[in-house]
């Protein structure tokens, strides 16, 4: 017989009739002999999904990360070249390229906006 836990049913007998499962208030297939209707089945599909879903945010999270290290892979050459840690190279390195791009690009717009 299903023993009560809180409100939930559960199955203590693997050999419970059809009968016994209703009157417990649980569903139950044609056949009868299995206890509640696709129970195992649906959950097991249920996981199987969650499984799937899972993988899918794996494998993106997975491709996310090779492109980051792939982005970074100079700089941490760098580092390991200086004996930095790579927060460091990559502050230095932005500073450095705003430094002389910035002022390469105003003299540009300059020369070119100038008439001859």
């Amino acid at each position: 017989m299903p023993t009560r836990l809180g409100t939930n049913f559960i199955r203590d007998d693997p050999h419970l009739k059809c009968e016994e499962w209703q009157s417990a208030g649980q569903a139950c297939s044609d056949a009868g002999e299995r206890g509640p209707s696709g129970s195992l089945d649906d959950e097991l599909t249920v996981e199987a999904k969650a499984l799937a879903d899972l993988k899918i945010k794996k494998a993106a999270v997975e491709g996310e990360r090779r492109t980051v290290e792939a982005d970074l892979g100079p700089v941490r050459y760098l580092a390991a070249l200086l004996g930095q840690a790579d927060e460091v190279v990559l502050r230095w390195f932005i500073l450095v390229v705003a430094l002389l791009l910035d002022p390469a690009a105003v003299v540009l717009l300059i020369a070119a906006t100038r008439k001859l």
